[in-house]
């Protein structure tokens, strides 16, 4: 585990100085503080691609769960089929509309 650990902080400094060697400070920002200890992001940020690397841009995030969901059908998922459409009577009987509301 601490191996795993070491590597993806490497990994992580390694896309840092990528960043700043091509002067894109925000993704070198973001980068370090994930890296840092008083921030924590939400494990719903972070986003990998196929080979494991973390996807910091919000517009790369998307292309990636869009690409999941293109190779991923909802059947295979196990997600049960939607309910039928519920049938709701929205005219008011007459009965209705005498008795005194509470508002």
């Amino acid at each position: 585990m601490r191996a795993d650990k070491r590597a993806y902080v490497n990994n992580l400094a390694g896309q840092a100085e990528a960043a700043a060697v091509r002067n894109k400070q925000s993704i070198g920002y973001k980068i370090i503080k994930i890296l840092s200890v008083k921030c924590h992001l939400p494990a719903a940020s972070l986003v990998k691609d196929e080979q494991d690397n973390l996807l910091i841009t919000e517009k790369k995030q998307e292309l990636r769960w869009t690409k999941h969901f293109k190779e991923t059908p909802l059947d295979e998922a196990g997600i049960p089929e939607a309910m039928p459409d519920l049938h709701i009577d929205t005219h008011p009987t007459e009965k209705r509309l005498l008795a005194p509301s509470n508002s």
